[in-house]
């Protein structure tokens, strides 16, 4: 099969925009994202599949694929916890690749391959694969292949954790699909749906916050009074409801 198989439509946007690993510029304690529009948003649903992980792992060593991986960020943050992962991160982009090895430091973990062509040495060997903002980029022909190949690198038992963005977003050009957890548990029918969470509330007070966070007209950054409001800012708006989420996340099981 091809590579158009995965990130189809992106594939040419990201050929640009993998020229500077812009994921890491965006850090979790809030400090730097004010350079950055998206890095508000990004940290609220990216700290929280962080802490799923964690979850699911327990503290024990865990095999991990990232599908569509990018420059790395998510695997970058997870080989700096105490549990030590097994980590692997795969896309088509070879930009992104070069970047996250080169940002992350982290050795033989970045393959630029479609995960169809993955051998029979991964079969069953994954506790957690993540797809985080992937899926929207993936035709309706191709899906398909990819849940099946999912299916068979998860251990039994193993979980899948899926971000897509929500239909209370209008679609963006490069996207396929925006999603309602109803949509998203029907496509992955084939998983046994553990649980759906509804992440970054859209809301009058998180355009509060975010601008005053992003002003350009007085400096917080790296600044106490900072640090309070993006504390504030967590608070109000990481959890969502399904009326007003920007982001899914789903956690599947292999049945």
């Amino acid at each position: 099969m091809n590579e158009t198989i995965l990130l189809q439509s992106k594939t040419i946007v990201e050929k640009v925009e993998y020229q500077l690993p812009y994921h890491h510029y965006v850090e979790n304690d809030g400090i730097n994202f004010k350079e950055l529009g998206f890095g508000l948003e990004y940290i609220n649903y990216l700290s929280y599949v962080i802490e799923l992980i964690k979850q699911i792992s327990n503290g024990y060593s865990t095999n991990i694929l990232d599908l569509g991986c990018g420059d790395g960020k998510l695997l970058y943050e997870l080989s700096k916890l105490e549990t030590k992962y097994n980590l692997l991160g795969i896309d088509l982009n070879q930009d992104a690749i070069k970047l996250a090895a080169i940002v992350t430091g982290l050795k033989n973990v970045f393959r630029k391959i479609d995960i169809n062509e993955l051998g029979d040495e991964y079969s069953e060997s994954f506790d957690i694969i993540t797809a985080v903002e992937v899926f929207e980029h993936i035709s309706e022909t191709d899906i398909i292949s990819v849940l099946n190949k999912i299916e068979c690198l998860l251990k039994k038992n193993g979980k899948l954790i899926i971000c897509v963005p929500s239909q209370n977003r209008a679609i963006q050009e490069r996207h396929y699909r925006h999603y309602t957890s109803e949509q998203l548990e029907q496509q992955l029918s084939q998983f046994r749906t553990d649980n759906i969470h509804y992440i970054h509330k859209i809301s009058g007070t998180e355009k509060l916050l975010r601008n005053l966070l992003s002003n350009r007209i007085y400096n917080l950054k790296k600044n106490c009074f900072q640090k309070h409001i993006y504390n504030i800012y967590r608070q109000k708006t990481q959890i969502a409801q399904a009326n007003n989420c920007a982001h899914i996340i789903g956690i599947f099981s292999r049945r």
